[in-house]
């Protein structure tokens, strides 16, 4: 956590991060590969002599229509974000999720980018859609109720009217469960702000507290989109009708007029087909569903059926991943530029924690020295193992702003500092310096400059601890090594240390030391250093490996003490 600097100014890495560099813009090539298998699948022998009849121009005014639904979609999205809040490119990474998840969760994927994980795109998205279930069920439940009044439609056979009773009512009862009660709820700010106070006051409830206080905030930006939703509403229910229009026309260029009230009901029921958890549009099932209602109340063969879900799925994507990739170009790449440690940590402690450690492994660095006197922390983080060292009186110093803020709320009293530059302590000032985890960040030529500033603060036979990642353990070198393809460490500068190379410095500042295997085990709380792609891909080699390694120690400790230069320890 403590950068090198040369004359004041901190020194730039050789190479820089890009934090949360997400590869959004190949998602389409994914998209299209995975709808390319489902109509290899379906099988072109079964839908090529249904193709080969069906109207080309009325399909390409489908596409058209189809794009217009889009359009209008992603200037309701702009209404009511604004203009400079990447509304466009939210709007399209929301729905390119929604179809890949189970109850359509995935339209919070705009919140995996920091730098858009606010309450209020929170907010937003789930308002948004709430609007489009409320569109969709509400046109189903007029299509069903045109039945009702008039069974016998041009195209459309006649439906019991206990049929019709009964999709009436799960109709009404999903429009009260997915819309209603949620709507209600999210804009209920009092019960949040009730939840959260009270959760506030009780040991062990912490996590939830901080839950409900989000939703505070997101009820919150939920009360103040009220003067955007009658126009958000209309824009949602136009951009509703004209997918209905798109399935008339779809059915068309095959030779079969149906009816907007039919398609509307086809619709709703596609709808809550995907939106049940097992049963995502990634899977086909909601357009399996809508072709058998179709099937059974408009008898449209089979053959059909199949070629206009073929159809239907092949302009959708092409329509969408090609509007996805013009669309997401103007999406932010990444939340910090982190060619600077200090800016690094700053982002990675933007949260109120920037390590977790088990209680085992802090009373073992705590236990590194029994007698601890006036100690100074060099590299603090967050103050989580400062605050856990038993000793007369705890100083820190980080070169993050933002980590020696936080240590400070600890109660731990904190300085913003270089380790390589001169300590602002006069000498004798410590009888303990800690050092945690911070001389791998450095280079190794700098280790002497900044072991001799720990030797001058230290009063006579004062303690030095010092804690690294240890080089000598496999596990350890391939997960911190820089150019490692499972590198988990967040700087690409930053390997192991085999204990040897700075046993030869300790040595040249008269330090008597002992070499002592640790175990520490901290979780980063901030992973989105990498891309969620490169975590998943080196999750599997990662947690293999770290079976393998086991329960062994993965840094060392170094325990020096300081003796004058004629080595009498009186």
């Amino acid at each position: 956590m403590i950068d090198a600097a040369r004359g004041g100014e901190p020194v730039q890495s050789a190479q820089t991060v890009r934090v949360a560099q997400l590869p959004f813009r190949r998602l389409w090539l994914v998209g299209a590969a995975v709808y390319g298998v489902f109509l290899w699948w379906i099988g072109w022998g079964r839908i090529g002599p249904v193709l080969a009849s069906v109207d080309a121009s009325t399909l390409l005014a489908m596409a058209g229509v189809m794009a217009c639904a889009l359009a209008v979609r992603v200037v309701k999205w702009r209404l009511v974000l604004g203009q400079g809040a990447g509304a466009t490119e939210l709007y399209f990474l929301a729905k390119a999720g929604g179809d890949w998840s189970p109850g359509r969760v995935g339209e919070l994927a705009p919140l995996m980018l920091r730098e858009y994980r606010t309450a209020r795109v929170g907010a937003w998205i789930v308002t948004d859609r709430l609007l489009e279930m409320a569109a969709t069920l509400g046109l189903g439940a007029l299509g069903i109720v045109a039945f009702g009044l008039k069974s016998g439609m041009p195209a459309v056979g006649p439906m019991p009217d206990a049929r019709l009773n009964n999709m009436l009512v799960y109709v009404a009862g999903a429009l009260i469960v997915l819309v209603a009660a949620p709507a209600v709820i999210l804009t209920r700010r009092g019960l949040f702000v009730f939840l959260a106070n009270r959760l506030e006051r009780r040991q062990g409830f912490r996590r939830l507290s901080r839950v409900a206080s989000l939703l505070v905030d997101v009820s919150t930006e939920v009360r103040g989109f009220g003067a955007k939703v009658p126009m958000a509403s209309a824009m949602t229910f136009l951009a509703t009708a004209l997918d209905i229009v798109v399935g008339m026309l779809l059915y068309r260029s095959f030779g079969y007029t149906l009816s907007f009230m039919l398609l509307a009901v086809v619709q709703c029921a596609h709808a809550l087909a995907s939106a049940f958890p097992f049963t995502p549009n990634a899977t086909g099932v909601p357009y399996l569903v809508a072709a058998g209602l179709l099937f059974e109340v408009a008898g449209v063969p089979a053959g059909v059926l199949g070629a206009s879900v073929g159809v239907s799925i092949a302009i959708t994507n092409a329509v969408f991943w090609g509007a996805f990739l013009i669309g997401i170009r103007g999406l932010k790449r990444g939340g910090v530029e982190a060619s600077r440690q200090d800016r690094l940590f700053d982002y990675l402690a933007s949260g109120d924690v920037l390590y977790r450690y088990d209680s085992v492994s802090l009373e073992r660095l705590d236990g590194l020295v029994i007698n601890k006197g006036r100690l100074l922390d060099v590299g603090c983080g967050d103050g989580a193992i400062a605050a856990g060292l038993g000793a007369r009186l705890v100083v820190a110093l980080d070169i993050s702003p933002r980590c020696a803020s936080l240590a400070g709320k600890r109660g731990v009293p904190s300085i913003v500092a270089d380790a390589r530059m001169p300590l602002p302590f006069a000498a004798g000032s410590f009888d303990t310096v800690y050092c945690i985890d911070v001389l791998h960040h450095l280079p190794r030529e700098a280790w002497f400059g900044v072991v001799a500033e720990f030797h001058r603060v230290l009063k006579r036979l004062g303690r030095l601890a010092i804690v690294e990642p240890d080089a000598r353990y496999a596990f350890v070198r391939w997960t911190q090594a820089p150019r490692s393809p499972i590198r988990v460490a967040p700087c690409p500068d930053e390997p192991a240390i085999d204990p040897l190379h700075l046993e030869a410095v300790l040595e040249r500042q008269s330090f008597d030391f002992k070499l002592t295997p640790i175990r520490i085990d901290g979780r980063q709380v901030c992973r989105s250093v990498f891309p969620m792609w490169q975590r998943l891909l080196k999750a599997p080699f990662v947690l293999a490996l770290a079976a393998w390694h086991g329960g062994r120690p993965n840094k060392f400790a170094l325990v020096a003490r300081k003796l004058p230069w004629e080595w009498d320890e009186g």
